[in-house]
């Protein structure tokens, strides 16, 4: 059974692509030659000199599955040498094989390195791929009131270059991800999965949809509940002033290939509570390793009481105590107590090596390495 016969010769597609093989082929920045993402305009250029009798998809399919010796041609891969394999092997030879050797853990995902990472579509990507129906007539005989079913599927042609487009923007790896399957499943832990594979390096991709997206939703922006406060001079006095610091608005071009757009990220912090850390550093230890880092003695008075972000106000409830071990990193065996504010300028001294809370005045030093604050 033969298949349809090609709109486009295969040695034509390939006299195309050596035309344009200067803006095909990219080199990283460790020399090593690659063939360049789908998005890349030259896909289209292509396309274009063949009268658009190929999609500029199919062409970078083409390319990086190496079909019919394109990598060759371009220089990618050195030139196959064929060779005469029509030795019959003996019959004890074709059975040799145990599964253990047919097996092979590099094809095995759960015994690959992973990466994670999370795409956020904006709402017009999501109004691109989100799945639609699709209704189709029904012949069950067990079923006859039953005249028609329906699937949710992705709109073909629109979500694969989008989640590659995506996939480059979160990793900049000259990976070819080639969809497998996209399922849509209305009922369930999972609302999409999708299933891919690079076919250069024979990665396993997979992306799922937890939860179908409501219709007035809005990509959500995850508030600051940690900070790292940095001090060089063993005070924090001006921790309100960092705070409006850290939070201030910031504009930037993006630094997306081919896009000169403006970013925008406006931080926002948690409206319930937040944690600081505590980093003193000398002027002149900036090379000194985390771990070997000082930490500040301060009085509990001096210790801002009160800070204002927006309309939100946060009041200090606890500072978090360490005592280090015998080697004195920050990262040793030592134990942990906390103060915590009561009422007035009365505070306890929280401490699990003791029966019952004490009670401590705020001139009390403390090595303080976190501070809590909460509305």
């Amino acid at each position: 059974m033969r298949g349809r016969k090609t709109s486009v010769p295969h040695q034509v597609i390939i006299d195309a692509v050596i035309l344009f093989k200067d803006r095909v082929i990219a080199t990283d920045n460790d020399g090593v030659k690659h063939v360049v993402v789908g998005t890349n305009d030259v896909w289209m250029d292509i396309s274009m000199h063949l009268n658009g009798r190929i999609s500029k998809n199919a062409l970078h399919l083409f390319v990086h599955n190496g079909r019919h010796g394109v990598k060759e041609a371009l220089g990618l891969l050195p030139a196959i040498v064929q060779e005469n394999t029509n030795q019959m092997k003996k019959p004890d030879e074709l059975y040799c094989q145990t599964d253990s050797d047919l097996t092979d853990d590099s094809d095995n995902p759960d015994f690959l390195p992973k990466k994670e990472f999370v795409f956020t579509f904006s709402p017009s990507e999501w109004q691109q791929i989100q799945p639609q129906e699709v209704i189709y007539k029904a012949s069950d005989k067990n079923r006859p009131m039953r005249s028609c079913r329906s699937y949710y599927v992705l709109p073909k042609g629109s979500w694969t270059p989008l989640l590659a487009e995506h996939f480059w923007e979160h990793t900049n790896l000259p990976c070819c991800i080639s969809f497998k399957r996209a399922k849509v499943f209305t009922e369930g832990n999972v609302y999409i999965c999708v299933i891919g594979r690079c076919s250069i390096c024979c990665s396993h991709f997979k992306g799922i949809v937890k939860e179908k997206p409501s219709g007035n939703s809005r990509p959500t922006r995850q508030p600051v509940t940690y900070i790292a406060y940095q001090t060089s001079n063993e005070s924090i006095q001006d921790l309100q002033m960092f705070i409006n610091e850290r939070m201030a608005t910031e504009s930037n071009v993006c630094c997306y290939k081919d896009c000169s757009g403006i970013k925008t990220l406006t931080p926002t912090l948690s409206n319930e509570h937040i944690v600081i850390e505590i980093l003193y550093w000398n002027n002149d230890e900036t090379t000194c390793s985390s771990e070997v880092g000082h930490l500040i003695e301060v009085q509990l008075c001096d210790i801002p009481q009160v800070l204002i972000y927006k309309d939100l106000t946060y009041e200090l409830r606890g500072v978090v105590n360490y005592r280090r071990g015998n080697s004195k990193l920050r990262t040793s065996v030592g134990h942990y107590n906390a103060y915590c504010k009561r009422s007035g300028k009365q505070w306890e001294l929280i401490d699990d090596l003791k029966k019952k809370a004490v009670s401590s005045k705020e001139n009390t030093k403390v090595i303080c390495e976190f501070v809590i604050y909460s509305i």
